[in-house]
């Protein structure tokens, strides 16, 4: 074994150890009403989190029908269900040594562990809301018929009603080993597994229609809300003992040593898994010792697409490593690079995921058999099982070493990626801010504009077959990766995208949507088919004038006239500049002061040497 792995594989022991040890101290110089109390700690907890959750999902159901969007600031139901969360746990886990009986790691404390609870109850309500509703606005809602309305309260209500039958089915699992007791984890997914087919029939009975509406069918609704229970679980829980929930800490969760990048391989029973069938593997590099962990970098790769048999087998002669991601290396360049002279980001957590699937990180699971070709659709699934994995990493680290630990909401990200990775970001920023809820996440789209040629051939025309049609031998399974709010319309393109996510970014919270693009940019040309350089220069300008009075949008766009493309995992991140501005320093200020952040777009002399119109838009 390696010095680092050996490291990190101690520390994570260690880190075990001295919670057991130091609760098992606290527990053998308390009296016996010690243990009691910490029993009924834990209980309370597990309790409190189910009741709050399921009043503030029915008081947000209610305001979405009502008003068509989320409930206001202050709401009083919401209040007083966080009050009840409160009382409960500041009566029943009072001090140190009840949260220590309880499970709770020697950081803990009543206030860490009430504020962690509340956020979790407002989060997980937030998180089903967006995703039967149609986002953070309620898109779908508001376009929906009575009918629709109909499904989609009943989808809500039922998935309501499996949270809290789950989570009182696996709370007292999680805490039987307190009271010296055992748990049939068989048992326990069971009992839930049956809860789930009630959840799914009595949906199926007044909504037929769900996976037109919010794009997942009910079987994949109902699943998604299980997983909510599961992190729910985690967080109410000290330990989830037996359980091993996937979702935060559990044993298989090995947290690498500080400032050494770390290649994870997912097995493939995770869904996970490359264009040929192989396992997926991303690299990790947490943050150095001395510097938060929960800052992060994450950097998608570029490598295009392929749509059918022809330019699948193009790609692999390109690049014979096209469909697989072990061979794949960390690239410590721009975003990525350790140094603070070529990165203002160099002592976040970098996270680096391959391209393996030519689907530009859209891909749900499909299959497309070519014939001479046959490629496995999987981009988004890597996306989120590898996220969801850096997520109970950095979860384990918070855990053991601040007493709040793992809080979401309070994470800094840096959500980036290159050509086709940029279409990525454009395609997944609703699964950060929605389902992982890492509210706090900047998106860079970089050298990914990907509008439309107007043409047959274009993003408008080939997209939408692709990764909204459902059951189509070439398509990628992907409209189940979606945003929900980008449905109604079909929204495919780069811009439509873009706009669609403008509606519902909270610039306060950093929530930026960047995009960086040289204006001449032979990629960018094929990877929309445009017919040439200047209709590209004239789509990539009808963008930004369309697009920059939209809240949460900023663009960098240097007009040099020499072709370029991918900014950010390469030294072009401090060296090129627009309208006077280096891009890493433009960045920095987005992640600092996003709401001062101003666009830096050029003419330059593209209009004289391109004979394209200038961009009428500029101030």
């Amino acid at each position: 074994m390696s010095p680092s792995r050996f490291q990190a594989s101690s520390r994570s022991v260690a880190r075990t150890f001295a919670t057991s040890l130091l609760g098992a101290a606290l527990l053998a110089a308390a009296p016996a009403h010690a243990a009691d109390s910490g029993a009924t700690c834990a209980k309370s907890v597990g309790r409190a989190i189910a009741a709050c959750v399921s009043s503030v999902n029915n008081t947000t159901r209610n305001c979405y029908l009502n008003t068509g969007h989320a409930c206001a600031n202050g709401n009083g139901k919401i209040a007083t269900a966080l009050q009840r969360l409160t009382n409960r746990i500041v009566t029943n886990c009072p001090d140190a040594g009840t949260l220590a009986a309880a499970g709770f790691g020697p950081l803990v404390t009543t206030t860490t562990l009430l504020d962690r609870l509340k956020a979790e109850c407002l989060g997980e309500a937030s998180t089903l809301a967006a995703r039967t509703f149609g986002g953070p606005k309620g898109v779908v809602l508001s376009r929906a018929t009575q009918t629709q309305r109909s499904c989609l309260e009943k989808a809500h209500v039922e998935a309501t009603a499996l949270i809290s039958q789950a989570l009182s089915i696996e709370t007292p699992c999680a805490r039987a080993p307190l009271t010296g007791g055992t748990c049939n984890v068989a048992d326990v997914k069971g009992q839930i597994a049956i809860k789930e087919v009630n959840a799914a029939t009595n949906i199926a009975k007044k909504c037929t229609g769900l996976e037109d509406l919010v794009g997942t069918d009910i079987e994949t609704y109902v699943a998604r809300t299980t997983t909510q229970v599961h992190c729910l679980t985690a967080n109410a829980h000290g330990s989830t003992g037996q359980l091993a929930e996937a979702c935060g800490p559990r044993a298989d969760i090995v947290v690498p040593a500080r400032n050494r990048k770390k290649r994870i391989t997912l097995g493939t029973e995770t869904g996970a898994r490359c264009g040929n069938g192989s396992r997926y593997a991303f690299f990790v590099r947490l943050a150095p010792e001395g510097q938060p962990v929960d800052r992060i970098v994450v950097h998608l790769q570029g490598g295009g697409i392929c749509t059918d048999e022809a330019s699948c087998l193009a790609a692999l002669s390109t690049n014979p490593n096209a469909f697989e991601s072990r061979h794949e290396r960390f690239r410590k360049k721009g975003v990525l690079s350790n140094d603070p002279a070529q990165n203002p980001f160099a002592d976040w957590t970098k996270v680096y995921l391959p391209n393996c699937g030519q689907d530009a990180f859209t891909g749900g699971g499909a299959t497309n058999d070519f014939g001479g070709a046959t490629v496995q659709r999987n981009g988004a699934q890597n996306l989120r099982v590898a996220l969801g994995r850096v997520r109970d990493i950095v979860w384990s680290e918070l855990d053991a070493t601040k007493p709040e630990g793992y809080r979401p909401d309070k994470l800094q990200v840096l959500f980036g990626g290159s050509g086709s990775g940029g279409y990525g970001v454009a395609f997944n920023l609703h699964y950060l801010l929605d389902e992982l809820r890492w509210t706090h996440t900047t998106a860079v789209v970089d050298s990914s504009l990907a509008p439309d040629n107007g043409a047959n051939d274009g993003i408008g025309a080939i997209f939408p077959p692709l990764l909204l049609d459902t059951g189509t031998a070439e398509g990628w399974n992907a409209r189940s990766m979606a945003p929900p709010y980008a449905l109604p319309d079909g929204l495919v393109t780069g811009p439509d995208l873009f706009r669609a996510h403008a509606d519902r970014l909270d610039v306060s919270k950093g929530q930026l949507l960047l995009n960086v693009s040289n204006q001449v940019d032979d990629a960018q040309v094929s990877f929309g088919n445009f017919t040439s350089q200047q209709a590209f220069v004239i789509a990539a300008r009808s963008t930004y004038c369309q697009a920059r009075n939209d809240d949460g949008l900023r663009f960098f766009l240097p007009a040099t006239l020499a072709s370029k493309s991918s900014f950010l995992n390469t030294s072009s991140l401090t060296t090129a500049t627009s309208s006077g501005t280096t891009l890493a320093a433009w960045l920095s200020q987005a992640v600092a002061s996003p709401v001062a952040l101003q666009d830096r777009v050029e003419e330059g002399a593209l209009g004289a040497q391109l004979g394209v119109p200038l961009i009428t838009c500029l101030p």
